[in-house]
């Protein structure tokens, strides 16, 4: 019988504590929270140290790569960082 993974929900739970504890104790968020897609993803930009200059900065290719994410949903925040 197969056993499920926790240790990858442990890890979220964790994570996602800290960036609460760090957008509380900052009174300005990260630029990245001005950008028009889902707080998901703007929570996942925050953690790989993202900020809107650094996304129109790179390809949308290796937004993609760095992120694990559909070219497509890259292509999707290189927008919105541009629009801003």
């Amino acid at each position: 019988m197969h056993k499920p993974k926790r240790n990858r929900y442990k890890y979220f739970v964790v994570h996602s504590q800290l960036m609460v504890q760090s957008l509380l104790s900052n009174e300005k968020k990260p630029d990245i929270y001005d950008l028009s897609v889902v707080d998901g993803i703007k929570e996942m930009l925050a953690v790989h140290g993202f900020t809107k200059d650094k996304i129109r900065n790179t390809t949308v290719s290796d937004l993609a790569e760095t992120l694990h994410i559909d070219y497509y949903v890259a292509l999707i925040i290189y927008n919105s960082a541009k629009e801003i």
